[in-house]
C-alpha cells in the first residue's frame, strides 16, 4: 500500500490531540476528515468510537478554524468528505474562537483549496439546518453536498437524532450514510 506523508504545523497537536505534527495516511483517492469541537460536554466518550481510516482533528476554543482546515486539507490528494461537530443555533455553527453565521461564512471563500475537493460535507451541529440560505451558501462555496439537521443533534433521551435530514442539493436525499463516530459511541453520548 503506498502511504502519502502529511505535515502539519501543529495548530492543533500537542496534549490531547488525537493527530501528530507529522503522519503518514494511506495515499487513496477519498478521506474522510472530521473537526470537532473540544468545547462539547463529553467529546472523549465520542472519541472512544473513532472509526478507522477517518482523520480527526481537534479545535480549540482559541483556534482560528479557517486556518486549522486550510492546514489540514490542503495537502491530501484526492476528494475529501468532512464531519463537522459543534455547537449550533438557527443562525450559524460556533467552532474554534469564531461564530459562523450568515455573514461570516463568506470567509470561507479566502481558503486557497482546490475547487470541488470537498465533495460532502456533514454538519453535526443543532438546528443550523433551519437556516436554509446557509447552508445553500456554504454549499455554493465548497461546491460541495451539505448535510444537516434542522433538530437538536445528539443523545434520542434528550429528544435529539445523529440522523441528518436536510441537504443543500434538493434532489440529494440525506442519506447520512457517514458517521463520524461508532453507533455505540454515539448512544454512550
Amino acid at each position: 500500500m503506498n502511504f502519502e506523508e502529511i505535515r502539519f504545523s501543529g495548530a492543533s497537536s500537542g496534549k490531547g490531540s488525537l493527530v501528530s505534527d507529522h503522519i503518514k495516511v494511506p495515499e487513496k483517492k477519498n478521506h474522510h476528515i472530521v473537526f470537532y469541537s473540544e468545547e462539547l460536554e463529553d467529546i472523549n466518550i465520542l472519541l472512544e468510537g473513532k472509526i478507522d481510516n477517518y482523520l480527526y482533528f481537534p479545535v480549540k476554543e482559541t483556534d482560528n478554524f479557517l486556518a486549522v482546515l486550510e492546514e489540514k486539507l490542503v495537502n491530501l490528494k484526492g476528494f475529501i468528505s468532512l464531519s463537522i461537530v459543534c455547537h449550533g443555533t438557527e443562525k450559524g455553527l460556533k467552532i474554534g474562537r469564531d461564530f459562523f453565521d450568515q455573514n461570516k461564512i463568506f470567509s470561507f471563500n479566502s481558503l486557497s483549496l482546490e475547487a470541488g475537493k470537498i465533495k460532502e460535507i456533514f454538519l453535526y451541529s443543532c438546528l443550523v439546518g433551519k437556516n436554509e440560505s446557509f447552508i445553500n451558501n456554504l454549499s455554493e462555496i465548497f461546491k460541495s453536498t451539505v448535510y444537516s439537521s434542522k433538530k437538536l443533534v445528539g443523545h434520542s433521551s434528550l429528544d435529539a437524532s445523529w440522523e441528518l435530514t436536510s441537504s443543500s442539493n434538493l434532489k440529494k436525499k440525506p442519506a447520512n450514510n457517514i458517521r463520524p463516530f461508532s453507533k455505540e459511541a454515539l448512544s454512550n453520548w
